[in-house]
């Protein structure tokens, strides 16, 4: 949290000197920018019968008409660059998105209905995330889905089952995990090849090296990815009798991330390596220098734009050239890069976190005579499967711990003197018996162990990341119904 800028004081003193102080704006770029966006959509439903009902349909549609204005920037004496809303340096993107889905439900028979639903859509890009390649706003994401099943309806409504099968894909989901700092390392890049290479006697003039530093450096700030899942879900309801009713579910679900920023490793020209890793082109030598091999980069690339310019002067050696904010070399930079792009990619596309099956089931039963009238009680429990949390050196999953907790509540219905309708109190509790173990999320591997590593004393196995579960919780809530 900060303050309100307005509320600094105007000046400071420092070692016997007074200083003005201002609020200072970052450069235009992604972390400094301004935008407004326009909506305009439509909606439209429509539900059917046919042949006295047994045939139900639907089918519905939306169209979102989107302007986002990418306002442009002026320079303020003071405080730096400042979006301007002047429309002459504005930038209007228009996109339509459009959703479109159907569903169909055949009572087949009294008890027997076959179940059927798709969908698609386009979704309208994040407002202020741009990406690779200009900076600009991403592109629309699409997305589709689709579920069949059955539904069972057994003993005159006192059980009902339903069975369904599902998958859905999403292409071009936009994050900015992964990204892994690219936009300051472009920018500090860039400015160490300005430190030897930009002025008087040297390869660039000012005015030839803000074209270099601008078609470099674009202002994006996010990427995209692709996403799948699929699975199965089973349901029972059934009351069990007038008072006493029990719902039952199970589901398995798989999923997985793939595609994560492709459109940022071929802006820099990474070339892929093995499974959903980039090729890593930059070694240390005997001497412990970053060296960076041309050959492992895709010509065209920001990297091999890189390259060029480190052999224009001795001074632009990639692997003695540093950058004046951190003192890391160039090539130590790429190697970075490389780096931080197959490590996000390890974590997202695998099937890390996934827990594929999960049981609950709830059960209450309501009180409707005798001195507990208007009192109902009920618990339930749920359980997930161990989650993955790494693979060993021969690529098989390794699996952290299950998950399972009970619920319970009490309630109570009840009028209270005359007043009109009815009051409700309640009262859940979550986790009943309070079980808060730590889950394991990611085992450590950073030491080069591919399976991970023990802690010493035999306390089990290292892990880089882990989760807290939520303790034991109550919740009290009153209803009132007129």
């Amino acid at each position: 949290r900060a303050g309100d800028w307005r509320t600094l004081p105007s000046k400071f003193a420092f070692g016997g000197r007074t200083f003005d102080l201002v609020f200072a704006n970052d450069a235009a770029g992604a972390n400094n920018s301004g935008m407004q966006q326009d909506n305009r959509s439509l909606l439209g439903v429509a539900q059917s019968t046919f042949w006295r009902d047994r045939l139900v349909t639907t089918a519905g549609y939306r169209e979102d008409r989107v302007a986002v204005t990418q306002f442009g920037y002026y320079v303020d004496s003071a405080v730096g660059d400042r979006p301007d809303r002047d429309p002459a340096k504005a930038t209007v993107s228009r996109v339509t998105a459009r959703t479109e889905s159907t569903g169909l439900v055949l009572h087949a028979t009294e008890w027997l209905s076959l179940i059927a639903n798709r969908s698609s859509n386009t979704g309208v890009p994040p407002l202020a995330r741009t990406v690779f390649p200009y900076g600009q706003l991403a592109p629309l994401s699409r997305g589709k889905g689709a579920d069949f099943g059955v539904g069972l309806d057994l003993l005159d409504g006192r059980v009902s089952a339903r069975v369904v099968y599902f998958t859905a894909e999403e292409k071009g989901r936009i994050t900015s995990a992964g990204l892994g700092g690219a936009p300051a390392r472009n920018q500090r890049v860039l400015d160490a090849f300005a430190t030897v290479l930009v002025g008087a006697g040297r390869p660039f003039s000012a005015a030839q090296w803000a074209e270099v530093y601008k078609a470099y450096t674009p202002p994006a700030n996010a990427i995209s990815s692709d996403f799948v899942s699929e699975g199965y879900e089973f349901r029972v309801t059934t009351n069990l009798s007038r008072n006493w009713r029990l719902v039952l579910n199970y589901s398995y679900t798989d999923s997985g991330r793939t595609n994560l920023a492709n459109e940022m490793a071929d802006w820099y020209g990474l070339r892929p390596a093995q499974g959903v890793l980039v090729q890593q082109g930059v070694a240390q030598d005997s001497l412990g220098r970053y060296v960076v091999d041309p050959k492992a980069f895709a010509p065209g690339g920001a990297v091999a734009k890189w390259i060029e310019l480190g052999g224009l002067s001795p001074a632009a050696n990639l692997s003695t050239l540093a950058t004046t904010t951190t003192g890391t070399t160039v090539a130590q930079e790429i190697y970075d890069l490389v780096r931080a792009l197959n490590d996000e990619k390890e974590l997202q596309e695998k099937r890390w976190g996934v827990r594929p099956h999960k049981i609950s089931f709830f059960t209450a039963y309501d009180f409707k005579e005798g001195r507990l009238k208007g009192f109902t009680i009920g618990g339930g429990w749920r359980w997930r499967s161990a989650n993955v949390i790494g693979s060993d050196s021969q690529g098989r999953e390794i699996t952290g711990r299950e998950i399972g907790a009970a619920d319970a509540m009490i309630g109570y219905a009840t009028k209270l003197g005359n007043l009109p309708g009815r009051f409700r109190f309640q009262v859940n509790v979550a986790n009943l018996f309070d079980q808060d173990e730590i889950i394991p999320v990611r085992l450590a591997t950073g030491t080069g162990a591919a399976d991970g590593f023990m802690l010493p004393g035999g306390r089990g196995t290292a892990l880089s990341r882990y989760d807290l579960v939520s303790p034991r919780e109550f919740r009290f809530t009153t209803t009132y119904s007129f």
